[in-house]
C-alpha cells in the first residue's frame, strides 16, 4: 500500500508472512531452532569491553553432556581431563586441515605432570583431581582404534628444545619447542615411511643408511599412527 513500509516477522521452518501496516516501519524477527549437543555447532560469541578499551572476544563452550569433557586443539601435550595417567596431543594438518587427536599413556602406576612434560609417580607430580585409568579400561578403549602410546620412561620428555628419540622405536621422536619465555612444548611425531629417527643426527634419516636401532623390537617395520609425519627435518633423499 503506498505510504506504508512492510513488516516481517520470520520464524525458521515456516513460510514468511507480510503485514502492511501504515506509518510502521521494517522490522525483523527470528526464533532459533534447537541445536543438538552432539551435533557440530558454532559457538555463540560475546564481545566486551576490555580494561584497555578495546574489544575482545569471549566465546562459550556448549554445555556438557554427561561423559562428555573438553579438548584444546591443536595443541601439544596436555594432561588428560579426565584420567591423571593420560595425556594427548591435538594436531591439525596445514593442507586439508585434518585434525587428529593422539593418546598418551604413563605406565608403572605414574601421572601425567603437564608442567615438567613428564610421567612421575602421584606423590612428585603436580596434584590431579581425575581417575586413573587402568589397563582393562585401556584395552578397551583400544579395540577397534589405535591403542594410546605407551610411555615408559621417567624422564622429562623435553628438557630442551629440539628433536628427542620416542623409547619404544624408531619411527617416533619428540619435537620440542618454546611456546614462551621458559615454556616448553612436545608433541609425538612420525618419521615417514622408509626413514628412521637416528639419534646421532637427529632427524629423520633412510632406514638403509642408519647402522641399526637400539629401540623397540620391531626395529625396520613401518606402521601408521595418529602422530603426525614429519616432512621437513629429513636426511638426504
Amino acid at each position: 500500500t503506498p505510504g506504508t513500509t512492510l513488516s516481517e516477522t520470520s520464524t525458521p521452518g515456516t513460510t514468511l508472512s507480510e503485514t502492511s501496516t501504515p506509518g510502521t516501519t521494517l522490522s525483523e524477527t527470528s526464533t532459533p531452532s534447537s541445536t543438538d549437543l552432539l551435533s557440530t555447532t558454532e559457538s555463540e560469541i560475546s564481545t566486551v569491553s576490555s580494561g584497555s578499551g578495546e574489544p575482545t572476544s569471549e566465546s562459550e563452550c556448549p554445555p556438557l553432556q554427561e561423559g562428555q569433557f573438553t579438548l584444546v586443539c591443536p595443541t601439544g601435550f596436555r594432561r588428560h581431563p579426565k584420567y591423571c595417567n593420560l595425556f594427548y596431543q591435538c594436531t591439525v594438518s596445514p593442507t586439508n586441515f585434518d585434525i587428529k587427536t593422539l593418546v598418551l599413556s604413563c605406565t608403572n602406576g605414574t601421572i601425567y605432570d603437564e608442567a615438567r612434560i613428564q610421567c612421575l609417580p602421584p606423590d612428585e607430580a603436580s596434584p590431579c583431581k581425575g581417575s586413573v585409568a587402568e589397563r582393562r579400561l585401556l584395552r578397551r578403549l583400544a579395540d577397534g582404534s589405535i591403542p594410546p602410546v605407551e610411555v615408559n620412561s621417567k624422564r622429562t620428555l623435553c628438557p630442551r628444545e629440539g628433536y628427542y628419540p620416542y623409547e619404544a622405536d624408531c619411527q617416533r621422536f619428540y619435537k620440542c619447542k618454546e611456546i614462551s619465555k621458559g615454556k616448553l612444548q612436545g608433541t609425538l611425531y612420525q618419521c615417514p615411511e622408509g626413514y628412521s629417527y637416528w639419534d646421532v643426527s637427529r632427524r629423520c634419516e633412510r632406514s638403509s643408511k642408519i647402522p641399526s636401532c637400539p629401540r623397540g623390537p620391531a626395529r625396520r617395520l613401518w606402521r601408521p599412527t595418529m602422530a603426525p609425519i614429519e616432512m621437513d627435518e629429513l636426511g638426504n633423499r
